[in-house]
């Protein structure tokens, strides 16, 4: 399992105690790295079976083999923090899910987020179709994925509802 932008590996760390035989978590930032290596351990895992990849997501996801992964997470960043900025974050998005896509082997799961109130539900799945369009893949839709219960909003400010997520099942 590939968990991008992982940063304290929770994902990664749940993949771990699920059994997966390797989980590689990527973020930038040493710090959070080490606290997933820490919580890796603490939990009684092989720390043999767990990948740390320090560095910039797009830059490291470019290098990964193709259709290498069989579960990939793309969980990045708040990339539009202001309503102006959503044009940008569309490209953003687009870029990153392309590489998840092109990351996930065939019949693998791949789940993609975003956590900018700005982005609407409609534009990030158009993103996220873009993105598999251009990486030549095709996916059925799992599941739709948002925030939880405790995260509720209210219907005159859409925005609140800030999280968007797919489960995808590629082919």
């Amino acid at each position: 399992m590939l968990n991008a932008f992982g940063y304290t590996g929770g994902f990664s760390l749940h993949a771990g105690l699920g059994g997966a035989s390797e989980v590689a978590t990527l973020d930038i930032s040493a710090p959070a790295l080490d606290q997933a290596d820490r919580d890796w351990a603490a939990n009684g895992l092989d720390p043999a079976t767990h990948l740390r990849m320090e560095g910039d997501a797009f830059e490291l996801m470019r290098t990964l083999e193709p259709m290498a992964w069989d579960r990939v997470i793309v969980d990045p960043p708040a990339f539009a923090k202001q309503r102006k900025d959503v044009d940008k974050a569309f490209k953003a998005y687009k870029d990153v899910f392309r590489l998840g896509a092109r990351a996930t082997a065939p019949g693998g799961m791949l789940w993609v987020f975003s956590c900018s109130q700005h982005l609407d539900r409609l534009r990030f799945q158009e993103a996220v179709w873009t993105a598999l369009l251009e990486a030549g893949r095709e996916a059925r839709v799992l599941a739709h994925l948002g925030q939880p219960a405790d995260h509720p909003y209210a219907l005159n400010h859409p925005e609140g509802f800030y999280l968007k997520g797919l489960w995808l099942s590629l082919s």
